[in-house]
């Protein structure tokens, strides 16, 4: 059976999060025995991208470093998705025709997860709401708005596809399934980011080496970085520190490899505090300070799922090492990946 997803996707904006829970859906649905086709809805052609790429390279020693850093970037992806044996195809954003042929002749399709559902974003179309597939394809799996709620300009929309669209809705944070219920009455459930499903040893599989020091701290922000507070931390005095931000040359594999290898992580990113849950590493949690809207649920719904408590400084959340392997949160991670694996199998 072949079976598509259909989610953000990473390879303009260059999101570790969007790729590498796009990586732990495929790799759930093959493990269940299904042949997966990642779905992008693009701005751009990715051909003319891809030829992009190509063309530059031989110019690569006349670029400034700025440009050169997101051009290693953009290769490290590239190669990422040849690593992980990713089938795609794109399909410009909004061109629904287009996208409607495209999934006839599919089994399922997996909308999720991830921000899939949130109107503020640029990349938001009305296509992440099953207009193009037939209702007993689509499945929304841990699907997330994103916001605390959802703008009055969008509510009917809402509330129509989630009523008609979908055979099979669960989400990933508790204000996402508040969120459903107001608008239709529905009853959702609530599972993990497919991120926290696979194993530890899954993910280590990926990582590639990076030259870091010994011991270090490393950061990686979305939102403005801030830098007073970090400095002020007296568990990093006297380490290293080592940045994984936006602006960084790194790809996902190097992205895994330092945040496993790092003392502390200081972020303000929900895909961080993941990942230093996976590989338990201590981390400092800094609310995101940015234009956009709160999107605090998601962490919210993450230490309520797994049952994480933190010690409340101030400006951040530190949560141990000690807590994050504490029996009581991964018995509760356990819990959360069989609700995964149910769903999937059940709807499936």
């Amino acid at each position: 059976m072949e079976v598509f997803i259909l989610t953000i996707t990473s390879d303009f904006n260059f999101n570790y999060g969007n790729k590498l829970q796009n990586y732990a859906v495929q790799e759930a649905l093959k493990k269940s025995g299904y042949n997966t086709v990642s779905i992008r809805l693009l701005k751009l052609s990715y051909i003319l991208f891809f030829c992009k790429i190509v063309l530059l390279f031989p110019l690569l020693w006349a670029l400034g470093e700025e440009r050169k850093d997101r051009y290693k970037k953009r290769i490290k992806f590239i190669s990422f998705n040849k690593k992980i044996k990713q089938s795609f195809s794109g399909i410009k954003l909004n061109n629904f025709d287009t996208l409607t042929r495209h999934l006839f002749n599919c089994n399922r399709i997996i909308y999720g997860s991830d921000q899939i559902w949130n109107p503020e974003f640029d990349s938001f179309t009305k296509a992440y709401l099953g207009i193009c597939a037939p209702r007993e394809k689509n499945i929304a799996l841990s699907a997330s708005f994103g916001v605390d709620e959802i703008p009055e300009q969008y509510r009917d929309l809402f509330r129509k596809a989630l009523l008609n669209n979908f055979s099979a809705i669960s989400v990933r944070e508790y204000q996402g399934a508040k969120i459903i219920k107001d608008l239709t009455g529905m009853d959702v459930e609530v599972l993990p980011d497919p991120t926290l499903t696979l194993s530890r040893e899954k993910w280590e599989a990926l990582e590639k080496p990076v030259s870091v020091p010994k011991e270090y701290y490393l950061t990686y922000f979305l939102g403005n970085k801030p830098e007073q507070t970090i400095s002020a931390i007296d568990l990093i005095q006297g380490l290293s520190h080592v940045s994984a931000e936006p602006d960084q040359p790194l790809g996902p594999s190097e992205f895994l490899y330092l945040i496993h290898r790092a003392k502390y992580m200081c972020t303000d990113s929900f895909h961080g505090c993941v990942f230093s849950i996976i590989y338990q590493v201590p981390f400092m949690l800094f609310t995101r300070q940015d234009s956009l809207t709160s999107m605090n649920s998601r962490l919210t719904s993450l230490f309520q799922m797994l049952g994480l408590k933190g010690e409340q400084h101030e400006g951040y959340t530190f949560v141990t090492k000690e807590e994050i392997s504490s029996d009581i949160v991964q018995d509760n991670l356990k819990a959360a990946v069989q609700r995964f694996n149910q769903f999937l199998e059940k709807n499936l």
